[in-house]
């Protein structure tokens, strides 16, 4: 399985791609990563350009929804001086309210705008395989899964794919050399 430097875009000219929510994260919310922000923001227009497929999955569309939501909730903490805030209370109050809406819109109006939606129904013994300790978490080894049954490229900056038996797309030059 290969690993690709983003810089080797064009050798994928003709496959789909899966992107981590890590990627959908820097592509369209504000992280603070600005390098990443950038990086991956070139290799997005380059696959809208060479007409890439772009996938995601439903645990993908949930992990950007709770990882945007929670930076928007630390914000909300660091701006009102209070580290003990509740996430439920904030969720229920005007700002946080506010945020759902911010991340469904961005759910709604671009990442599934622009993303396929790559589905797969598990059996209890895939599921079963899947319950061993690693250092994968369960949704990484869920992408895993569904990438090698579809022969998706996976698009992401996450060092734990490291030992993945996939092709893998990436701007973590750790990624590439591992």
């Amino acid at each position: 399985m290969t690993k690709y430097d983003i810089s080797r875009v064009t050798e994928l000219e003709s496959r789909s791609i899966f992107f981590d929510a890590n990627i959908i994260l820097y592509l369209f919310w504000a992280t603070g990563l600005e390098k990443c922000e950038a990086e991956y923001a070139s290799l997005f227009q380059s696959l809208m350009t060479n007409k890439n497929r772009l996938y995601v999955d439903l645990t993908i569309i949930s992990e950007v929804f709770n990882k945007a939501f929670d930076i928007e909730f630390e914000k909300y903490k660091d701006a009102h001086k209070n580290p003990h805030l509740n996430k439920k209370t904030y969720r229920d109050s005007e700002e946080g309210k506010i945020a759902v809406d911010d991340v469904y819109s961005l759910l709604k109006n671009t990442v599934l705008k622009h993303f396929e939606i790559a589905g797969k129904s598990f059996t209890k013994q895939e599921i079963i395989d899947l319950l061993i300790v690693d250092h994968l978490d369960f949704s990484d080894k869920i992408f895993l899964k569904i990438c090698r049954e579809n022969g998706f490229v996976l698009l992401t900056h996450d060092y734990d794919f490291r030992d993945a038996e996939i092709d893998i797309l990436t701007a973590n030059k750790k990624l590439v050399i591992a």
